[in-house]
C-alpha cells in the first residue's frame, strides 16, 4: 500500500520547519501512488469502480501482491486481466496523488513561500496498459510507447502560466531548465537542454529523445521472436551486501543485460527502434502522427537513415554495444 498520505504529511512538516527557521531547502518527494499494482486508500479506490463490480481487481490489480506473482503475471496478455477495472484503479491512484499534491502546493502558499519556491512534478516513467501487448513500463518501446511519456509540470516565480508545452523534451532537460529558470549558468558538460527560452516563446527546441528498455521479469508479450532475453530472474539478481539487502544485477550478466536492451530515438513525428536479436539489431520505424504502431521503415528510407545516424551516437557510446549489420525489420 503506498504511503501517500503519510509522505505528504512528512513533506509538509519538513516545509513548515524550513519556513519557521527561514532556511532554503531542496526536497525530492517520491511516491509510488500510481505504480503497479495500482492500490490506494479509501475512498479513492471506489471512485471509478462500478458499485456492482465483484471481480478480483476490486482493490488491487489481479494477483500482484508478491514478487513471485509479478514475475509470473508479467508474461500474461490482456485476456488474463480485467483491463477496464485496472484502468479504474489507476484513475483512482491518480486522483489520490493529485489531491496530495494539491495539499502540498496549498501549504506552500499558506506558508508564504510561493514567491520564492519552485515546484516540479514529474515521473520516472509512464504506464503500459497493453497498447503494445504487455503491461508495465519500458518493455518493448513499440510505436507510441506510453511508458516513454512522463508528466512534467513546473510552477513558480517567472514561469509563464497556462503554457502547454507540446514539443519533445527529455528527462535530462529538467536540470538545465531549472538552472535556466534560476538564471544560473548551465555547465557545458551537463547533458540536456535548457528549455526556458523555448517555453517562454512556446516554440520547439527540435530535440531527439533517446530511450531504452528496462529489465523484464519474464518473456513479456510483444517481444520480437528472436529477441535476446535476459537470464532467469533468480540468476540475474544478486545481493552483494547481505546487511543492506539491496538487489543488484549480478556482475557477470551485466554485458548480457546491456546487449539485450532495445533502444529508440524519436523526434516530434518519427520514432526508430533498435531491437537486439540473435541475428543482429533489427530496426523498426514508426510514424507517430499517422500510424503509431505500424513499421514503415521500408517506406521512408531517408527518415530511417537520419534517425539511425542519431541513434548510432548513443549506441557507440556504450562499451557493451556489439553491433551486427543493421537492417530494417521484415517482421
Amino acid at each position: 500500500m503506498p504511503l501517500t498520505g503519510k509522505l505528504g504529511r512528512e513533506c509538509r512538516q519538513f516545509i513548515a520547519s524550513a519556513a519557521r527557521e527561514g532556511r532554503p531547502f531542496f526536497l525530492n518527494l517520491f511516491t509510488s501512488t500510481t505504480h503497479v499494482p495500482f492500490t490506494c486508500d479509501y475512498p479513492y479506490y471506489k471512485l471509478f469502480t462500478p458499485e456492482n463490480y465483484r471481480g478480483e481487481s476490486k482493490f488491487i490489480m489481479t494477483k500482484l501482491a508478491t514478487p513471485c506473482e509479478i514475475v509470473d503475471k508479467q508474461q500474461r496478455g490482456s485476456d488474463y486481466f480485467d483491463v477496464p477495472q485496472i484502468i479504474n484503479l489507476y484513475d483512482s491512484c491518480v486522483r489520490q496523488f493529485d489531491d496530495e499534491v494539491g495539499k502540498i502546493v496549498d501549504f506552500i502558499e499558506q506558508s508564504g513561500l510561493s514567491e520564492n519556491t519552485l515546484i516540479v512534478i514529474y515521473s520516472d516513467h509512464g504506464a503500459d496498459f497493453f497498447e503494445t501487448g504487455c503491461w508495465g513500463q519500458g518493455n518493448t518501446l513499440l510505436g507510441k510507447d506510453p511508458s516513454g511519456r512522463i508528466p512534467l509540470v513546473m510552477k513558480g516565480p517567472g514561469m509563464p502560466k497556462g503554457v502547454k508545452f507540446e514539443p519533445v523534451c527529455r528527462a535530462v532537460d529538467v536540470m538545465p531548465t531549472l538552472l535556466g529558470w534560476l538564471k544560473l549558468d548551465v555547465p557545458e558538460h551537463l547533458p540536456g537542454t535548457n528549455l526556458m527560452p523555448y517555453i517562454l516563446e512556446n516554440r520547439s527546441p527540435n530535440l531527439y529523445a533517446y530511450q531504452e528498455t528496462g529489465i523484464w521479469l519474464g518473456k513479456v508479450p510483444g517481444l520480437h521472436p528472436e529477441q535476446i532475453l535476459y537470464p532467469n530472474i533468480v540468476e540475474l539478481l544478486d545481493i552483494p551486501d547481505q546487511q543492506a539487502g539491496t538487489l543488484v544485477i549480478n556482475a557477470k550478466y551485466y554485458p548480457t543485460v546491456i546487449q539485450a536492451k532495445s533502444r529508440s530515438i524519436q523526434d516530434e513525428r518519427w520514432k526508430l527502434i533498435c531491437i537486439a536479436t540473435h541475428r543482429g539489431p533489427v530496426y523498426q520505424l514508426y510514424d507517430l502522427e499517422t500510424d503509431a504502431y505500424r513499421d514503415v521503415a521500408s517506406e521512408f528510407p531517408e527518415i530511417y537513415a537520419r534517425l539511425q545516424a542519431q541513434l548510432a551516437i548513443h549506441l557507440k557510446a556504450d562499451p557493451y554495444w556489439n553491433p551486427a549489420p543493421a537492417t530494417p525489420s521484415a517482421a
